[in-house]
């Protein structure tokens, strides 16, 4: 609880193989530095409880293998990720085969090179939730294989298809993902008034005593 993470910037393989592993809570990271989280929880195969609630993410470039192996996840919280500066994001779901959903609804993805395998074998994954601007920049050189595996994803478009498992499938209008109302959005519109209202990630207001990444007057910030 009082590791100070401030100062670093690369936290790539920091969990990496720890098969062991049940239960983590980083919540108190304060990872705003953090360029690399590449390979972060790589092979954590026994991990069936990450909370990353209060992750900053908006400086990061690479973010592939990140969840490589994470097999027993269940569910997993990306709603406060940003991912404006990311470049890679290759294998990043890799066999999480217990995953039911993913909302990305704050995924920014027009930097992003390579996508290939991205979420290969999440066969437990029947949704995938996207913001209603979604769009894949044209960066991407990679994309190979990245809905191999996921038999049970269904989107807005369509049902999977076992011989399309490229990026064009990455849409909510003729592929597999399923467009959903960013909260994040919606407060940031309304605090741009200046009324002093503090928000968290998931939109609900709170005191000023909360710790954490909120939304103020339009603006991400840290509390702390």
């Amino acid at each position: 609880t009082n590791f100070d993470t401030a100062n670093v910037t690369d936290m790539s393989g920091m969990f990496s193989d720890c098969s062991s592993l049940v239960s983590l809570n980083l919540t108190n990271f304060y990872t705003a530095k953090v360029t690399d989280m590449s390979f972060m929880f790589y092979n954590c195969k026994s991990l069936a409880s990450l909370n990353l609630t209060n992750f900053y993410t908006a400086n990061v470039t690479r973010m592939h293998v990140m969840f490589y192996n994470c097999s027993s996840l269940k569910s997993l919280d990306l709603t406060n990720f940003y991912t404006e500066k990311v470049t890679n994001m290759y294998n990043m779901f890799y066999n999480c085969k217990s995953l039911a959903s993913l909302n990305l609804t704050n995924f920014n993805t027009e930097k992003v090179t390579d996508m290939s395998e991205m979420f290969n074998n999440c066969r437990s994954l029947t949704t995938i939730y996207c913001n209603d601007d979604w769009s894949v920049g044209g960066k991407v050189k990679d994309h190979s294989g990245m809905f191999i595996g996921c038999p049970n994803l269904r989107g807005e478009g369509a049902a999977y298809d076992s011989s399309k498992t490229g990026i064009e499938m990455a849409n909510p209008t003729t592929g597999y993902f399923t467009a959903k109302t960013n909260g994040i959005d919606h407060v940031k519109a309304a605090g741009k008034v200046g009324d002093g209202k503090i928000y968290d990630l998931s939109g609900r207001q709170v005191s000023k005593n909360y710790k954490g990444v909120v939304i103020m007057n339009g603006r991400k910030i840290l509390q702390r």
